[in-house]
């Protein structure tokens, strides 16, 4: 193991459970397992071929996990992971930077290099400011920050003409926009060049909700205009289901357990979206979260028809399986009798 590998190793980038044998697997966080195992274990080995060439397939087929994500968006998670922006050491980040640099040595004209070499400076900006509001950042912090937000933006500019055939592109620029808070005539540019080139590609309408998030300056109203018109763009190929993944994404970002009280959001179309996600993709992943956003909405048919459904409760959906439980108490209640 060369220098590089073992600095990697030393600074916690991929765990040991990685080195468990990677076996494929039929549910949805099993299939993003296996993907985020295999990708972090050839960045552990510095295979690069192996991952340049697993990247290239599912760019090329657009392969889809059994909820009907693009497996890509796996792949780049299990780049990202390399990037632990609660480490400020600079030489943790002179580590990466070297590592990755052997990475674009290799393959010049590597999308995925690419798009990890400014997720790294993002990530990095976000070691000077933190994750908390905006009035816990330290003065001196803000400079540091703009500057390799700024450095992400040119190093994406400057690697278009052939990291953008990866939809990932779009997106990491998406978080540089909201970063930057570009103006909405500027980011919707933006916008329209991704979702002309891929408008299949569920993260870029992820990344938009984060943009017009109240979080960033955006508003409940912003998040509802662009979630009736994503479902229009798309509604050949996607029915309503787009408007309730946006939700569905919405809520984790921004709502939780308030989406029906403080966004716009039209629990009528939410419902069609939902059937229309599950006729396509009855993957207990999604089954699992959209009965507990029905709870959450209390909407006890939806909550109830959905829990029918549910093989076994996951955890992950539920935050916690009390949470289910309590769920399944409510939407299987009978209602009281009214007093005559």
């Amino acid at each position: 193991m060369n220098a590089i590998n073992k600095q990697l190793c030393y600074l916690c980038l991929v765990c040991s459970s990685l080195l468990a044998p990677v076996t494929a697997s039929a549910d949805e966080l099993g299939e993003r397992r296996a993907i985020y195992d295999t990708v972090t274990r050839d960045l552990q080995n510095a295979d690069f071929a192996h991952l340049e060439a697993l990247a290239e397939q599912y760019r090329a087929n657009q392969e889809r996990s059994p909820s009907g994500v693009w497996k890509l968006s796996a792949l780049d998670a299990g780049v990202r992971s390399m990037f632990d922006p609660a480490i400020r050491d600079p030489a943790y980040w002179a580590y990466l930077d070297d590592y990755i640099g052997d990475w674009l040595k290799q393959y010049p004209k590597s999308p995925t290099a690419h798009l990890a070499r400014a997720s790294m400076l993002i990530h990095q900006a976000w070691s000077y400011r933190g994750t908390g509001p905006t009035e816990s950042v330290k003065e001196e912090d803000w400079q540091p920050f703009n500057e390799h937000i700024e450095r992400a933006r040119v190093a994406l500019e400057q690697s278009k003409q052939f990291a953008a055939r990866d939809p990932q592109w779009y997106v990491t620029m998406a978080v540089v926009a909201k970063s930057q808070y570009w103006p909405d005539e500027r980011f919707k540019e933006m916008l329209d060049e991704a979702l002309t080139r891929y408008p299949d590609y569920y993260p870029i309408y992820y990344a938009a909700v984060d943009y017009y998030s109240p979080k960033w300056n955006g508003s409940a109203d912003a998040i509802e205009r662009f979630a009736m018109d994503a479902m229009q763009r798309t509604r050949d190929s996607e029915g309503s289901g787009l408007y309730a993944r946006l939700y569905w994404h919405a809520a984790q970002i921004q709502f939780d357990d308030r989406l029906t009280k403080d966004s716009r959001i039209n629990w009528t179309v939410m419902k069609k979206g939902i059937d229309d996600v599950l006729e396509r993709y009855p993957d207990q992943w999604n089954i699992n979260n959209f009965a507990r956003i029905s709870c959450s909405a209390e909407d006890k048919s939806k909550a109830h028809e959905l829990l029918q459904r549910i093989d076994s409760p996951i955890e992950q959906a539920w935050g916690d399986l009390d949470e289910h439980s309590r769920c399944q108490r409510w939407a299987t209640a009978a209602e009281p009798v009214a007093a005559r």
